[in-house]
């Protein structure tokens, strides 16, 4: 480039020993014009500033200095520049490490005007005092058509090289500076504890993540989602991490060696290999590994349900039942139900699917949602089949239609009395096993045709669900199992749903009058709205 008489824009970034770069280039025969900002500290800045010049190159001072820069590179001088510091809102975004990341376009414009070749260049430290400078293949800058896009893509270049050099020597690289500080992109960690419940929960919050930076301008494509599936080794695992979680959040260095002892290989390495600005965990086993991950990234974290054993303050926001009593803090939501998918959005796109598969008519439908057993309470086929009777019954005095599904954690001997029961009905319109298929439209849109939708009251998921949908909610009393409490935190979450207006608490015995006395009714069904509760709080966090 000097031969050939163009000016060079010796282009590097804060890696390596970058001082001493442009020190070797004088000695070679090469001394730059080195653009560098003044430090605060007088003394120090000169001495620096005396070793930068010791060996014929000039320091000049960053800002000042555009066209005593123009000069030297039209008299086929050299310029040392460094460009890999976060640029603002006003920079120029390009791909670096998978994120768009605000990049200075100084060098680039000045290489556009004036025909100076860019030369990307980095110093590695080798061993001991040792280093190696390598030079990269020049990047020319077209001021030919699009100048704009021509510097964008000249960018690009040099962010993938810069790139490269750090994934070889991540060690050497200023990592203290936050590169990403303008970016809009978030990324957001969802951990999976295999409940999908618990995964709904939180793929709530994330929607509400997402609406909440719309707010702030930001676009669909700026927030992206990873789920990643947390299975521990062992129950000794589980324990261990949920004992010293709070030990190594902060203060340790082991927070991987943790949760590798902790984890499967597989969810490790996702964990291991993954970055996070915002993480949300659902459920007390995975508030632990939420509390390392999000601290090993530096991340915001959400912390879904009460979790056991370990302090709220882990956490920058906990989402929590008022029936689980949590403190009033300010890092804590108090909900009524549980944060869910359900908005008027989905229901009606959900709608649309389940009319293509299902011909409704102009008749009203009831929906029929059916859990499954859990510690406290039980849906035996006995109970099932006295609810489909007054569900059917009715439907008939009704002509409704039924459309019925079930949860992942229904028995076989439930679900195939309802495929029996409701197959023989021309009335159940829709019948999906949950355990064989469930189409990603079945809640939304259930809830969206029905007028009435009648629930199974052991699953605060299903009922959360139903009463943020704006209809009328029958949830019938399933069996209480032997070991179950006379009053616990499930039978206080179904009675103040209840006292409150959001829910019908009903008997078996007077389901179908009260199905048909809702239909009937003109009163205006209660909405819940703990997802607007949710979009408040994540503001805080985007």
């Amino acid at each position: 480039a000097h031969k050939a008489g163009l000016g060079v824009i010796y282009l590097t970034g804060h890696f390596g020993n970058w001082e001493l770069s442009s020190v070797a280039s004088a000695v070679e025969g090469f001394p730059l014009f080195v653009l560098a900002r003044e430090q605060k500290m007088t003394r120090l800045n000169n001495l620096l500033n005396a070793a930068r010049e010791s060996k014929g190159c000039k320091v000049i001072k960053k800002g000042m200095a555009t066209r005593e820069i123009y000069e030297h590179l039209a008299k086929n001088g050299i310029v040392g520049i460094l460009s890999d510091q976060d640029a603002g809102k006003n920079g120029v975004f390009i791909n670096f490490f998978a994120r768009p990341t605000s990049s200075p376009r100084g060098a680039f414009a000045l290489a556009a005007k004036t025909g100076a070749l860019i030369i990307p260049a980095f110093v590695v430290r080798k061993e001991g005092p040792y280093h190696s400078i390598f030079i990269e293949p020049p990047i020319r800058v077209s001021n030919v058509g699009d100048i704009e896009a021509n510097e964008v893509e000249a960018m690009q270049k040099f962010g993938s090289i810069l790139e490269s050099f750090i994934r070889k020597h991540p060690e050497q690289w200023l990592w203290l500076h936050k590169r990403w500080k303008s970016t809009p992109l978030r990324k957001v960690a969802i951990l999976n504890d295999g409940k999908q419940g618990h995964l709904n929960q939180s793929l709530a919050v994330f929607e509400k993540i997402k609406e909440s930076r719309y707010e702030f301008g930001y676009a669909d494509r700026d927030t992206e989602k990873r789920v990643i599936e947390v299975v521990y080794k062992s129950r000794i695992g589980r324990v261990t991490a949920l004992l010293l979680a709070p030990i190594f959040s902060n203060f340790c260095l082991f927070r991987t060696k943790l949760l590798n002892f902790a984890l499967e290989p597989k969810s490790y390495d996702e964990i291991k290999d993954a970055y996070a600005d915002i993480v949300i965990s659902c459920g007390s086993r995975l508030a632990p590994i939420n509390i390392l991950f999000s601290r090993e990234n530096s991340s915001k974290s959400v912390a879904l349900m009460k979790p056991s054993l370990l302090s709220l303050r882990n956490f920058d926001i906990n989402i929590i039942p008022e029936h689980d009593k949590p403190p009033k803090r300010e890092n804590v939501v108090r909900t009524l139900g549980m944060p869910n998918l359900i908005s008027p959005k989905k229901m009606a796109d959900d709608f649309r699917s389940l009319e293509r598969m299902s011909a409704l008519g102009n008749k009203k439908s009831i929906g029929l949602f059916i859990g499954g057993d859990n510690k406290n309470y039980s849906l035996d086929q006995s109970l099932i089949e006295n609810v489909l009777d007054g569900v059917i019954g009715a439907a008939r005095e009704l002509d409704a239609n039924i459309l019925a599904t079930t949860s992942r954690r229904t028995s076989d001997e439930v679900s195939n009395l309802l495929r029996t029961k409701l197959g023989k009905d021309n009335l159940a319109k829709l019948v999906i096993i949950a355990s064989e298929r469930n189409p990603e439209w079945a809640v939304g849109g259930i809830l969206g045709a029905s007028s009435v939708v009648v629930v199974s009251g052991e699953s605060t998921s299903m009922i959360s669900e139903a009463a943020s949908a704006g209809k009328h909610v029958v949830a019938f009393w399933p069996r209480r199992k032997a070991q179950a409490l006379a009053t616990n935190k499930h039978e206080v979450f179904l009675k103040k749903l209840s006292s409150k207006g959001f829910i019908h608490l009903s008997g078996i015995k007077e389901l179908k009058d009260n199905i048909v006395g809702l239909m009937e009714s003109d009163e205006e069904p209660k909405k819940l709205n703990d997802n607007e509760k949710v979009y408040e709080a994540v503001k805080r966090i985007v």
